[in-house]
Formats: C-alpha cells, structure tokens, sequence
C-alpha cells in the first residue's frame, strides 16, 4: 500500500450508496485526497539489521493464494487481466481517513466484475476522528457480502501520533463501529516493528485478521507480538533496495503482492462465500434459478393461499386470497414491463426499459424464489438461507362470532326478543321480577321491592327489545329512549338471573350487567 505525505486543502463531499446488486454507484463528488500515499512502505520494509529475536516467525499452514492491492497510484487498472493471471483476490484502497480514494469505485466494482475476492482498506489516521472514518467506510461499504473481504484498517501512519493507549482506544472504536456497520469484523494491517512502538505490542486486537506487512526474501514473516498466525502477507511491494518490485499482469508498473494464508476455498469462505449446494426448486410455487414471470402470469403458493401475479399494468402484485387484499408489490404500475426473473446468478429483476426493481440479491448462483405457504415470498439462496423475502403473512378471514344461546325458556331475553308495554319476565325461581310497566320505567323487582331501573318513568314507551347487535334498548316507537350501549356484540342475550343480576352475555362472556347480584 503506496504511502505519502502529500497534503490536501480540499474539503470532502462524498456521494455515495451501494447497489442492490452489490456493485458500488459511481455518482461520486467531489474528493479530498487528504495526506496520501508516496511510493515506500513506512510498515513493509525487511529491517534486516535489526534483532528478531522476540518476534515470531510464522510460515505458512499449507497452501496460499497469490492476491495484490490497488490504491489510486496504479491507475486504470485491466481487471480481467488480473484474474487470468492466477491472481484469486484484490483489496483496493478506500480511503485516507475520511478522504475516499478516487479510483475506489472503479477498482471495487472492477474487481467483482472478474470473478475475484475483493475487499477494501482503509488507511486509519489516529489523530483524527474514528467515529467518522468508520462512518464513511460503513456509509460506501453498506453491509458486506458473500465474495467481500472483512474491510481493513491500515495502521501505519507516520508520527506523530497518540500514546499507545490512546491510539489503541481510537482504533477499537474504529473496529467496533465497522463490525457494527459492516458486518465482519475488520482486518489489522500492519507491521511487526510498527505495532510494537506505536501500539506498545497491545494484544486486545489478537482476535482479528492480521495482514502482515514485511518486505523480504525470507520464506516466512516475522508478525507482531500479538498474534500466533497471519492471514494476510503483504511480501513485495516497489521502492525498496534490495527487493524485487512486486508486478502483476494488467497492472502498469509495481503492485503489492499479497497471499493469503490457505487455499482457495478457505479464501472463499472467509470471503463468506457458502460451499453449501443451491437450493433445489419446490415443485410448486417457485421459480427455479434462470425461470421468469412474463406479464399476465402468476406464481401460486402451494396451498393456494396467496398469489404472486405480474400484472399488465407493469406492476408485479403479492396477493392474500384469503382475504383479498394487495400484501405487497414492485410500486411499477403504469411502467411497461417485460419479465420479473429469476437470474442465474441470483438477483430477481423486473426489466421493463431497464432494470426497473430488483432484490439486490447478487453474487448467490442458484438462488430460487419461492412464493409460500405463510404469504412470505422469499429468496433462497445455497443451504436455503433467506437472502431476501416481503415479510408478508396471509391471514385467515376473522371466524363468525358465536352462534347467539337458545331463547330461555324463563329468566331472560333472547336474541331479537321483546319486551311490550305492560310486560314482564321472571327468574327461573320466581323471585325477581323484571317489568316494563305502564308508566314508561322498567324495573328489577325483588319480592316486591324495586332493585333497579331505567329512571324513565313518565316517558311514553312502546316496547323494550333484545337486538341482534346486543344492545338492549328501549323504544318509543322508532325513537330509543334508553340502552345499554353494547352494540356490536352480535348474538348477546339478557339473563334475569336467580341472584337477581340483569346480565348481558355474549356466548360465556359478559357484555353488561346491572350490579344488583344478592
């Protein structure tokens, strides 16, 4: 990684958001190049002068993997060429704190573009803020995928910088926000001498990747105090006697070589590149990986409980059939559409003019679409893990309420019973009785002495009605002149019971009562 001390007076406007299909938007504004890099690596020189006799020595567990890294001093850089030539991964260069590096964008969608491991670093400056480098990093990055390297800190800036504790404190803020933003937890870049006297040889990073940064003909590196292994070994680079400039087809001039310490697909699955199997098709209600929806056809969940149509009006629509209601659609109404598909290489597209919507679900070979049971329509991606899905639920129409309790044959009032004018209904053991007198009140009689009332004596009345809504109401004709307020509980029954309690029940649950149980 190419280092300088060029300084900038440019002010940083950054604008930027990852793509659904994993590719980063090239709408960048202006860039600060902030203090850069110069050809020389403070961290990566052979200091063969000096004692190893505290550092360890760590050789390779097996087989490695030839990669590079990249910043704006390579240039336009032939990434088909790079991946010809053997080389399996290729980490570019960020930016400088919170100054992006003006060719990150082409070099970071050029990279994935050949087929290649790709991962970012970021060149941490511990005089300056570590929320906010993180917070660019995380903002251009987004959430990490399968076949991106966790991103890494480059510790190497010259002096002066903060105390050993201070400058490890900034940088586990650093890392912390990053796994937070990112989801990997970070790589630390560095070197053995410059971890020792700028970090004091702090162990609390042990947990993370080391790349290892050392210039040298020696077959293995001496790493920092700190870790047991490297995972990374940046071994050539340019500029420094006695060391073979690094070079790499498709790259003009000197490169830094890096390898990684396993083989191929131990590279890939710390890339988060799944070994297990795509997932195989349901026999219905799926669309298999390479399948698609034309206009005017429909994806149905096996049981037949929703519907997955691509309309003609160019919207594609997630149906509930059970209650006929729109759960979810691609808000493409009025655009003319050709096919909803299901890529090969994992994305579900709607292509009209252009890709219209998309499941920014890329980079998963054989992912399948299926439209289920529950409502969810999900994509599946290798060992059918979720890597996309609406979040719908069909639901089943509410149940019709309780079937309303047979008529009484004493103590009460059935559904859409009434009472008139001069009428009465008694407890089943003939002590309370419930009157609608002539004089307009009705009453809960118990042995004679009034209990309860409808204080409407005086008040011309026509009958006293038992509705089918549950209410209970009394009526001057057409006009109600009291009631219960216990509408909308469809099928409620008044009981006259043998406590003397007027009582509303809905089914076993009680909707009203008048309070004079005894």
């Amino acid at each position: 990684m190419f280092r300088s001390l060029i300084v900038s007076s440019l002010a940083v406007a950054l604008s930027l958001s990852a793509c659904g299909d994993g590719l980063i938007n090239s709408d960048v504004g202006d860039i600060d190049d902030g203090p850069d890099e110069v050809a020389g690596h403070s961290v990566g020189v052979d200091d063969t002068s000096a004692s190893a006799a505290s550092a360890l020595t760590v050789c390779a567990a097996g087989p490695t993997v030839e990669g590079i890294d990249v910043s704006k001093y390579q240039g336009n850089i032939n990434w088909a060429a790079v991946a010809a030539s053997g080389k399996a991964f290729a980490i570019t260069k960020l930016s400088q704190g919170s100054s992006l590096d003006p060719t990150f964008v082409q070099n970071w969608n050029g990279i994935k573009a050949a087929g290649m491991i790709r991962g970012a670093y970021q060149w941490f400056l511990p005089n300056a803020d570590p929320i906010a480098q993180a917070d660019l990093a995380v903002h251009v990055l987004g959430r990490l995928g399968p076949g991106d390297l966790p991103l890494m800190a480059d510790v190497e800036a010259s002096a002066p910088y903060p105390s050993p504790s201070v400058y490890a404190q900034r940088l586990r803020t650093w890392v912390d926000r990053v796994t937070a933003g990112t989801g990997k937890k970070p790589i630390i870049y560095t070197g053995y001498y410059y971890w020792a006297s700028a970090l004091g040889n702090n162990a609390s990073f042990r947990d993370l990747p080391l790349a290892h940064a050392q210039y040298t003909l020696a077959a293995c590196p001496r790493i920092p105090d700190a870790w047991s292994r490297w995972t990374i070994w940046q071994y050539r680079g340019g500029g420094v006697a006695g060391i073979p400039d690094g070079r790499s087809p498709g790259v003009s001039g000197a490169v830094d070589q890096d390898r990684f310490n396993g083989t191929l697909a131990d590279l890939k699955a710390f890339a988060g590149v799944s070994s297990a199997p795509p997932p195989t098709a349901p026999g219905c209600g799926a669309l298999a990986s390479g399948t698609q929806l034309l206009p005017g056809q429909a994806l149905n969940s096996c049981n037949g409980a929703a519907t997955l149509a691509h309309q003609g009006d160019g919207n594609v629509v997630l149906y509930d059939n059970l209650r006929h209601v729109a759960l979810w659609s691609t808000q493409t109404s009025g655009q003319g559409t050709s096919t909803f598909a299901m890529q090969g290489d994992g994305n579900l597209v709607l292509y009209g003019n252009g890709a219209l919507w998309n499941s920014g679900t890329s980079g998963h070979s054989g992912a399948i679409l299926w439209m289920q049971d529950d409502g969810n329509l999900v994509v599946y991606g290798a060992g059918f893990a979720p890597l996309w899905w609406t979040g719908t639920r069909v639901q089943a129409p509410a149940p019709p309420p309780p079937p309303p309790p047979p008529a009484p044959a004493c103590g009460g009032l059935g559904v859409d019973a009434q009472l008139k004018r001069g009428e009465q209904v008694v407890s089943c053991n003939g002590r309370f009785v419930f009157a609608h007198q002539g004089d307009g009140n009705v009453v809960l009689y118990d042995r004679g002495v009034a209990i309860w009332h409808t204080h409407t004596n005086g008040r011309a009345t026509t009958t006293l009605a038992m509705q089918s809504d549950g209410n209970l109401v009394l009526y001057n004709g057409g006009a109600a002149v009291w009631h219960t307020h216990t509408n909308g509980f469809d099928g409620a029954s008044l009981a006259v019971q043998d406590d003397g309690n007027l009582v509303i029940y809905q089914g076993n649950l009680v909707r009203w009562a008048s309070g004079t149980a005894r």
